[in-house]
């Protein structure tokens, strides 16, 4: 597959490069088309800002400016590079870029780039970053401008070191911008690994919305700050959209006969409100399944891969509610509180995280999960992780390989990884600890529940 550039034919890896747009359309206050786009070949690479102010269905009317620096091929030829930009506009017309950068030193970062006037002049641009990346391919961001041009990110940062990362933050500016000590931001307390893709729209008031995906629940998450956002002391509310339970439900899927079970992932979502405040969300879904491979002529033992099976675009329209514990669309459970902080939704069970990989170093994770009768998932295996159920009140049956485990308070039972199994809950409610080893985050190709 071919990219074609002003100057030429760039090779694009599209095995590699089609996860996000390597360029980012935009119009500014005036209307008027401007774009960030990346080109890879000889003698014109780089991250090029490309514009038109008058007639641009001629090209002659079109122009660009190459914002990335170089070394000056003072020795090997290095130059910044920025990947996947998100473009906002000042009301002054001013562009603010956030881009995944890398730095004339080979050092990954979250770059934020802007010029202030003069733009068709490569020396008027800056850029600094202003986060260490991560590492891995969920590397995410997006970026909006207050009323006063002051710009607000969100930002999904990669694995670092010590079980670190994966994390959503929210980060701000309000004065001199090109100065790094200008910058603050926070962690938004979300799960780790949840906060993927983030889209971020600020509403009439300047206040943040974000719809992100979920990695645990496997759907769509919404969060939203109404006060002191800009803040340590910044309270923000949490909402699960819907769930791969939710998905499942709305849309079977149809899977070739030697493919069994398998789960949707929410992916990429497009955030948009209303003249009320109100979200409105698009995004991509996937569905991977576990498909069996058994050569009739028996060279090869049966195996299993993991295959995309199915696409499906969800677009979601809801009131944005005050707590997504007690939202309409969710399980109310009114009698049972959770022990940890920031309850969330993992695999249709509201849950609390109680200990986490970065406590043990990625080797365990201890949750806390309230099960309700007749919202229990579908059978399902794990492939890298052993579970053990510990039933605190309530009384559930497990089925693990067929065999039927009656579990009522107090019973422990232990599942090994690659064991199919599934679960009932008998009472109307469950509330149970579930330990997962290693911790959740740290694996990524597991059957049903991750």
């Amino acid at each position: 597959m071919y990219l074609t550039s002003n100057s030429g034919i760039g090779l694009i890896d599209f095995g590699k490069d089609d996860g996000l747009p390597q360029r980012y359309f935009a119009l500014d206050p005036q209307g008027r088309p401007r774009f960030i786009y990346n080109d890879g070949v000889t003698g014109h690479l780089g991250t090029y800002y490309a514009f038109c102010d008058d007639d641009c269905i001629d090209p002659v009317n079109w122009f660009e400016t190459r914002i990335n620096k170089d070394n000056g091929n003072q020795g090997p030829y290095r130059y910044e590079k920025f990947s996947y930009p998100a473009l906002a506009f000042s009301p002054q017309g001013q562009p603010r870029i956030v881009a995944d950068g890398v730095s004339l030193q080979d050092e990954f970062y979250l770059y934020y780039l802007a010029c202030d006037g003069g733009c068709d002049v490569e020396d008027n641009w800056y850029n600094l970053p202003l986060a260490e990346r991560g590492s891995g391919v969920k590397v995410s961001y997006d970026i909006a401008l207050d009323a006063a041009g002051r710009p607000r990110v969100a930002f999904y940062q990669g694995a670092l070191l010590g079980g670190q990362g994966d994390q959503l933050f929210y980060a701000w500016c309000n004065d001199a911008c090109a100065n790094d000590a200008s910058w603050q931001g926070y962690d938004l307390g979300l799960t780790q690994s949840d906060g993927q893709g983030p889209d971020l729209e600020l509403d009439g008031a300047g206040r943040p919305r974000l719809a992100y995906g979920l990695y645990h629940a496997g759907g769509l998450g919404y969060s939203w700050c109404n006060s002191n956002c800009e803040s340590t002391g910044a309270t923000w509310q949490h909402q699960v959209v819907e769930t791969r339970a939710n998905l499942l439900a709305a849309w079977s899927v149809a899977y070739p006969p030697h493919c069994n079970e398998g789960l949707w992932d929410g992916l990429t979502p497009t955030l948009s409100l209303d003249g009320a405040g109100q979200p409105r969300i698009a995004y991509d879904t996937t569905y991977y399944a576990r498909c069996i491979y058994n050569p009739d002529t028996g060279e090869w033992k049966p195996w299993h891969e993991i295959h995309l099976v199915w696409r499906a675009v969800r677009v979601n329209y809801f009131p944005q509610e005050t707590t997504f514990v007690n939202s309409d669309s969710k399980p109310h459970f009114p009698t049972l509180r959770l022990a940890g902080e920031h309850p969330f939704w993992f695999e249709g069970l509201l849950s609390s995280l109680l200990i986490g990989g970065r406590d043990t170093q990625g080797q365990a994770t201890l949750l806390e999960t309230i099960h309700k009768k007749g919202l229990e998932p579908m059978a399902h295996r794990h492939i890298e992780i052993d579970e053990t159920f510990y039933i605190i009140t309530g009384q559930m049956t497990f089925s693990v390989e067929g065999q039927l485990i009656s579990a009522p308070a107090g019973t422990t039972v232990f599942i090994k990884r690659g064991q199919q199994h599934s679960f009932t809950v008998d009472t109307d409610v469950a509330n149970t600890l579930i330990l997962l080893t290693p911790a959740i985050a740290h694996h990524k190709n597991s059957v049903g529940v991750r």
